[in-house]
């Protein structure tokens, strides 16, 4: 069993795959402060330099989530999208938008994410904007829950032992593991997971991932010309994960009746840009490539968590939802309610 820095570093070096328990040993010996700083960047850039398989990040995960502060719901009928982030695209923040409309349209979620790291708005900084406070405390967080069905869990509040690698990865500043396992390891139990990638070749150890962890319905994703969403700008690589098996396919926007779009369409800028974008898009004002792009993703997600029996049904309840108002009274009734939980 590898235990010290030298051994993991030597066992990477090598080319060699750690076993699902020592990668799980691993990420707690990062989180628990085991290595020096100069292990931790020499560990994080071996991995990187080699890529990380399933089983590994599994593990990673594993160990990820056993430290973090956990978030009960009464139902496991609940889902995330979330992406990795670092695709670079700089697209406004199409998985945050996607969320509102298919919770709107019936389906219960419960969002992990952070502020900006690689773009110019996170998730966490454009509901901020919105009016929704990211960071309250647990108990309040499960009240919006209970109340309107959404939740949004901020990463470093629930993931509190990842502060010892912080410093690390900044200096580093290159992706690491961390990026993958941040739509990974969500510290609330769910069935459903539509999870974004930024590269083709990390949707099969996501999958992978995604079914050694016991995900009920999973979709990971990959888009042209490199987004971590299902594009409206080109073909889509998909893996559908189901009872521990993995389906690999395609698609293209035309496939559903949507116009190919440019990349230049879906831009997105500050928090407070995209947060006008947002709520034009959920109040129908907005009508066209980034109200598409978000048509197409709620519609996704509806159809992971079972909410729609196949992807027509679901785009028909997304447009209804937007069409008639719901989706924007809907985003209103959250921040509203978050509001009163705060004494706002």
């Amino acid at each position: 069993m590898l235990k010290t820095a030298r051994d993991f570093l030597e066992y990477i070096i090598e080319g060699k795959r750690l076993t699902r328990k020592d990668s799980y040993s691993l990420m707690r010996g990062l989180m628990e402060g085991e290595f020096t700083s100069s292990q931790m960047g020499a560990l994080l850039s071996s991995l990187r330099m080699r890529k990380e398989d399933g089983g590994e990040i599994a593990g990673f995960a594993e160990a990820m989530r056993e430290k973090a502060m956990n978030f009960s719901v009464s139902s496991l009928s609940v889902a995330d999208n979330c992406g990795t982030g670092g695709d670079g695209q700089g697209t406004f923040n199409i998985s945050t938008a996607s969320a509102f409309v298919a919770l709107s349209s019936g389906l219960k979620i419960v969002k992990h994410g952070n502020r900006s790291v690689s773009s110019r708005c996170g998730s966490a900084d454009l509901l901020e904007i919105l009016g929704i406070k990211v960071d309250m405390e647990r108990e309040k967080m499960q009240t919006l829950f209970e109340e309107t069905g959404f939740a949004f869990l901020y990463a470093p509040l629930y993931h509190p032992a990842t502060r010892t690698v912080q410093g690390v990865r900044k200096e580093l500043g290159i992706r690491t593991v961390f990026n993958l396992l941040g739509p990974l390891t969500n510290p609330c139990p769910m069935d459903y997971k539509l999870v974004g990638v930024y590269s083709p070749e990390l949707i099969e150890p996501v999958a992978s991932t995604l079914a050694t962890l016991g995900v009920k319905r999973g979709l990971v994703v990959w888009g042209e010309p490199g987004l971590d969403e299902i594009s409206t700008t080109g073909e889509s690589k998909l893996a559908f994960v189901e009872g521990g098996k993995i389906t690999f396919s395609s698609f293209h926007p035309e496939e559903a009746g949507f116009p190919v779009r440019n990349i230049e369409e879906l831009r997105g800028g500050t928090p407070a840009e995209n947060a006008r974008i947002f709520v034009n898009i959920l109040g129908g004002e907005e009508k066209g490539a980034r109200r598409e792009a978000v048509v197409l993703n709620s519609a996704f997600l509806l159809w992971i968590g079972e909410e729609a029996q196949d992807l027509e049904e679901a785009i028909e309840k997304v447009e209804e939802a937007i069409h008639s108002g719901r989706a924007l009274q809907t985003l209103k009734r959250v921040v509203k309610v978050s509001r009163a939980l705060e004494g706002e």
